[in-house]
């Protein structure tokens, strides 16, 4: 059992843990709490998110500041959710104003806006006290109906939490859940104690594939990029890969390079969680991880390739290299996928289980017109996918949606572009303004395959 799970048992296990009854509920303005200098509720969930040995950085009082400093307008407000037993906080939950247009929740016909809240870090500080995370939950849903919102969304939930399931209980005071992504897999690598222990998994033809992929790549280098000093550069160059992904083509540009991301990787890198990596072939940026470790997990959360030089198995390679690196140094227990299944982190992970980002909706009619409609889309959209999959279009449209113009690009012509950016004048080599620049601490290389 992780160190986390142990400490989630703890806490809910505690003879000291507060009876419903005995607990004090506030809310409070989020917004004007933080920005009152006299205010003490700051340095009190700062405290409470230290003594949760299962807080994700996302929970941090530092980087909801940062977050809140960059949400569009809403007409609701910013909320904070706060738990007291005998005047001690107990219990945290930060809410923050929500929009999703039907159309990117599984809706069909015209966009429509729908207001509500989303759970910020996806769960309660405190909430592994059960009578906690259910008193905060009910308060939540209560102020969403109050303030007229359509939904809480709590992002990556697991089926097996116990928030979900307490989620659920809700359904029968006439409360729906919902899931706009619909429960998906989610693949974890449970790391062993040495980098030979986890690749033993692999048969000697795996093995034999990855040296041979990797052989074919050719020259490249991995840069990891885990401070402060990192971060301008490596958000520049995955922003120069992220335009030519297939995630920017059906999602939209997934590293902008903004502002709000640059406040974001400074704040994960001044806490020691940032652990991100890129590849180079040659000096032109072809794949990078946005990875960040916090309390032994690891989080795979963004992942992207040049399309053009999908042929060259970019991704996959980093990926072993990323391991390499993890098993080497500060290595964490969990390896998270996050959601979604792929053939790849199949091949790599050894731990499944159920997530998807859920919607909780309140009492009524309107959520239940709500529910009726987006389950009426997504069985039209499915529908609409088992007429291209028995007509044989599917996989074609798929094929050329992710892999763009790289369905004709082989490896001798990655490598005539790789060789022609290193001739004078081209390439993001010969420019001062993009070339990648090496600091102090930044890695070319990480440990070989054993």
């Amino acid at each position: 059992m992780s160190s986390t799970l142990q400490a989630e048992t703890q806490i809910a296990t505690s003879p000291d843990a507060p009876q419903a009854s005995e607990l004090q509920i506030e809310i409070q303005d989020l917004v004007a709490e933080i920005n009152n200098p006299l205010s003490v509720i700051r340095s009190e969930w700062q405290e409470l998110f230290e003594r949760d040995a299962a807080a994700t950085i996302f929970q941090h009082p530092e980087y909801a500041i940062c977050e809140l400093g960059h949400l569009p307008k809403s007409k609701l407000p910013c909320l904070m959710l706060l738990a007291r037993h005998q005047g001690r906080l107990v219990g945290f939950g930060a809410l923050v104003p929500k929009v999703s247009r039907s159309t990117h929740v599984g809706g069909v016909g015209p966009s429509m806006k729908i207001h509500g809240y989303r759970l910020v870090g996806n769960r309660f500080l405190g909430g592994s006290h059960s009578t906690v995370e259910q008193s905060l939950l009910e308060a939540a849903m209560r102020e969403v109906r109050k303030r007229g919102a359509r939904f809480l969304l709590i992002e990556d939930l697991d089926q097996s939490a116990s928030l979900f399931e307490k989620s659920k209980s809700l359904e029968q005071r006439g409360f729906r859940v919902y899931s706009p992504t619909g429960m998906q897999v989610r693949l974890k690598i449970q790391l062993p104690k040495t980098y030979a222990e986890y690749w033993s998994k692999f048969s000697g033809k795996t093995r034999s594939t990855f040296r041979r992929q990797e052989k074919r790549l050719g020259d490249f280098r991995v840069v990891y990029s885990n401070s402060v000093e990192h971060v301008a550069d490596f958000l520049r160059d995955a922003n120069q890969i992220s335009v030519n992904t297939w995630q920017t083509e059906q999602f939209g540009l997934r590293i902008r390079n903004d502002q709000f991301e640059l406040a974001q990787f400074t704040f994960f890198a001044n806490q020691g969680a940032l652990r991100s990596y890129l590849l180079y072939l040659g000096d032109l940026p072809v794949t990078f991880v946005v990875g960040m470790q916090f309390r032994g997990v690891f989080r795979y959360d963004e992942v992207g390739f040049d399309r053009k030089y999908h042929s060259v198995a970019p991704g996959k390679i980093l990926l072993i290299k990323l391991l390499e690196d993890l098993f080497a140094h500060d290595t964490p227990q969990w390896f998270d996928f996050g959601m979604g299944d792929a053939d790849y982190k199949r091949v790599f992970a050894n731990h499944e289980s159920t997530a998807g980002n859920v919607w909780i909706l309140p009492p009524g009619l309107r959520s239940q017109c709500l529910v009726a409609f987006l389950n009426g889309s997504r069985k039209i959209r499915q529908l609409g996918r088992s007429m291209t999959q028995a007509l044989g279009w599917y996989t074609r449209m798929r094929q050329k949606s992710r892999l763009g113009a790289s369905v004709d690009v082989n490896a001798k012509d990655v490598l005539k572009e790789v060789a022609a950016a290193d001739e004078p004048g081209e390439g993001v080599a010969n420019n001062p303004k993009t070339a990648p620049k090496k600091t102090k601490n930044q890695k070319s290389n990480v440990p070989q395959q054993p």
